[in-house]
């Protein structure tokens, strides 16, 4: 516990962020003690720093792959689910992968969104993704959860227009 909260000093508290040294705890962490929960956390801290830190894009996909290797060490599913949308999000701003950005997303959705704000712009991501991905019929699915989830959303009626332009097949 105390290596994870020493990483989150390091990552956030300070006037200007280490972000070596917290991937040094972290990793220390993970070498360690595995499988622990601060361990797991501290492998969704790792993933938010490596990924974000700024690097060419041949690092970045580097370092997903290392990191999405780690998946397998997380028993914990509030870790699990938030390394998902760590790694999903990514995904789709760094133009890492948006098969792996589908997957990472809809194993977050899997694993339970409380916040309904965010739930519906997991459900829009999805939607998106999946329709670029020529996924319709899955686009269509997370186009209407969006719109049952948010009646009232502003982005109604541009995701009805997004289910209009599916094939009719997929609708």
């Amino acid at each position: 516990r105390a290596l994870f909260h020493r990483g989150r000093i390091q990552q956030i508290h300070l006037r200007v962020p280490d972000w070596e040294k917290a991937s040094a705890l972290y990793r220390e962490m993970i070498e360690r003690w595995p499988g622990e929960v601060f361990t797991q956390f501290a492998i969704v801290k790792l993933a938010t720093i490596q990924l974000y830190e700024p690097t060419s894009p041949a690092e970045k996909r580097r370092r997903y792959t290392e990191l999405a290797a780690l998946e397998s060490q997380l028993g914990f599913a509030p870790a699990r689910r938030d390394f998902h949308y760590v790694l999903g999000v990514a995904c789709l701003s760094l133009e890492l992968s948006k098969e792996r950005a589908l997957y990472h997303l809809m194993a977050y959705e899997e694993a339970g969104i409380a916040l309904p704000f965010i739930r519906i712009n997991t459900y829009c991501r999805i939607g998106v993704t999946a329709k670029q991905l020529g996924r319709f019929e899955l686009a269509a699915a997370y186009f209407r959860k969006f719109i049952a989830a948010s009646p009232r959303d502003p982005r109604k009626q541009m995701i009805k227009d997004y289910i209009a332009d599916l094939p009719p097949h997929a609708r």
